[in-house]
């Protein structure tokens, strides 16, 4: 019996890790962005967290610096499940719309940054609520693209994102 239940697992296991690495294009950097924001925007309800992750190396990190009133930045890193548990009850009651607006990529070899400007609404026709970049580093391994990691800054009064990386 239990060598059944382990086969079924594995079966599983693999279904699913099939189904969300085919679900998005994992073969190019820009699939693998756009996967990212597709995955995070729409109206309240579930996330598919499985593909989500699918994109992320594993043993990618995550993070964000939010500026303070005092002008000071603090940052805070977190995993790729941290994120999800962060923010799953949020998108699961709320719509979030988050697109970008402009990326500027460089890489050599398996190696890659991305400057990924955004901006966010809490309704598909709403108020753009902030905007910032994200700094995506990328790896190709295995025939396919990861994220290793994914950082963040919403733009500030004091801190514009640079009009040369906006596209829209």
């Amino acid at each position: 019996m239990k060598k059944i239940l382990i086969t079924f697992s594995l079966i599983l296991t693999s279904q699913i890790n099939s189904y969300s690495q085919t679900t998005y294009n994992t073969e190019s950097i820009d699939e693998v962005i756009n996967a990212t924001y597709d995955i995070l925007s729409g109206e309240a309800g579930e996330r598919d967290w499985e593909s989500f992750k699918s994109l992320f190396h594993e043993s990618a990190k995550m993070g964000a610096t939010i500026l303070g009133q005092d002008d000071k930045r603090t940052f805070y890193g977190f995993t790729v499940d941290q994120y999800i548990l962060n923010n799953d009850a949020f998108l699961k009651k709320s719509d979030f719309y988050e697109e970008e607006i402009g990326r500027r990529v460089m890489g050599f070899g398996g190696v890659a940054m991305a400057y990924s400007a955004f901006q966010y609404k809490f309704s598909k026709d709403g108020k753009i609520e902030a905007r910032g970049i994200n700094c995506i580093q990328l790896i190709k391994e295995k025939g396919r693209w990861w994220i290793t990691s994914l950082l963040w800054e919403d733009e500030s009064t004091n801190n514009k994102i640079p009009e040369s990386l906006i596209h829209k």
